[in-house]
């Protein structure tokens, strides 16, 4: 178990990051809990952990990261990785200049599956950026239970090219709450409540763009979107059925 604090640790370079776990293999695990990183490249970076035992980062604040928790499979240091496995709960993340949480197997070296759950509240500003970004193939992530709610962004979660399980959560306040792109796959369904109540809701809930993959969205979802609960621009079917929706449209 571990805890600590950093601020700006390595200013100077550009691979810089508050706390790296990697390389945990074999039954070995580990928990790090209440941690808080502020100004650096990488909040939190997550790299090679193929270890069959649990790998968790519990609690604790990311502010001003350009990446508030990155999880990738090929290192800025030291590359390629052996597919990993790893969960994230109850975190805030604010602030980031590029995107809150990534999921990154963009260079197709290996699996990157990644939880985010349990009241993990990722926040943006001005509608820019991505708050969750799953990119490239076998980037897998699933999101549940975050009640403490994805807003703020232009794309809440951006599935593009992985795969993402999104259930019970609170994604409000975004240009597109959800977007599917580049063969993303996903299921969104079972509690993901899309309205701002008091604050904005989404311009859009869900999008599909045209190259989006198989997606479904059903059921019990609450659609709120300004625009659109559902856009789908892509040539398949996305079933939506047994949601509630605020409008009648």
């Amino acid at each position: 178990n571990i805890s600590v604090e950093t601020s700006g640790d390595f200013p100077a370079s550009t691979t810089n990051f508050g706390l790296e776990l990697a390389s945990i293999q074999g039954t070995v695990g580990a928990t790090v809990s209440n941690n808080n990183s502020t100004g650096n490249t990488y909040g939190i970076l997550l790299w090679n952990l193929p270890t069959s035992t649990n790998i968790n980062v519990t609690g604790g604040t990311m502010t001003g990261n350009q990446y508030g928790i990155l999880a990738t499979s090929n290192d800025p240091q030291f590359g390629a990785a052996s597919p990993s496995t790893s969960t994230v709960s109850g975190v805030n993340i604010t602030g980031s200049t590029v995107a809150g949480i990534a999921v990154d197997n963009s260079s197709n070296t290996a699996a990157v599956n990644l939880t985010i759950k349990d009241d993990c509240e990722i926040v943006g500003t001005g509608h820019l950026l991505t708050g969750v970004a799953v990119l490239g193939p076998n980037a897998n992530a699933t999101i549940k239970d975050n009640d403490a709610s994805i807003h703020g962004f232009a794309i809440g979660i951006d599935v593009n090219g992985g795969s993402a399980t999104i259930t019970n959560n609170h994604i409000y306040d975004n240009g597109i709450g959800v977007r599917f792109t580049n063969a993303g796959t996903g299921t969104v369904n079972n509690l993901n409540n899309f309205d701002g109540g008091g604050n904005p809701d989404n311009g859009r809930d869900i999008q599909a763009t045209a190259s989006a993959g198989l997606v479904s969205a059903t059921p019990n979802n609450s659609f709120a979107g300004d625009i659109f609960g559902v856009e789908n621009l892509s040539a398949t079917n996305i079933d939506a059925s047994y949601s509630y929706w605020e409008s009648a449209s």
